[in-house]
């Protein structure tokens, strides 16, 4: 690995000798409607939980993994602000081979471009409901 390190290939790297290397941010239950665009086809599912940098989608429609896709989701508490990102697929828990099976179906997004207001947004909501 060279300098800088990309926090993506370190904590890849890292996963594979340390299984339990865990995400730094703040997982928030959060209940809204998600429209997300894949494949040029405009699909929805719901939000189960939120971060600063991610979400988790519960859905039926499977999608594989670094699957790039569009986010468009209201955030109730912030004056219902629209919140709109491009995010890659970073893990899938299918029906068939659940990796966490409290959660339905679905597929956990993280966020790689967002806009600053979209991001202030979601950084204030993170932020209040911590425990």
């Amino acid at each position: 690995m060279t300098k800088p390190i990309d926090r993506l290939l370190y904590l890849e790297m890292a996963r594979r000798f340390v299984p339990t290397v865990d995400r730094r941010e703040t997982r928030i239950p959060y209940r809204g409607k998600v429209k997300f665009r894949v494949f040029g086809l405009t699909l929805s599912g719901e939000i189960l939980d939120i971060s600063a940098n991610g979400v988790y989608v519960a859905t039926d429609y499977e999608v594989e993994m670094e699957t790039a896709l569009e986010l468009v989701f209201s955030m109730q508490e912030e004056n219902s602000a629209v919140i709109q990102a491009k995010g890659r697929v970073a893990w899938v828990n299918c029906k068939n081979d659940k990796n966490k099976k409290s959660f339905p179906s679905g597929f956990g997004v993280e966020l790689i471009a967002i806009t600053e207001e979209s991001n202030r947004a979601l950084k204030n909501y993170v932020e209040k409901h911590r425990r």
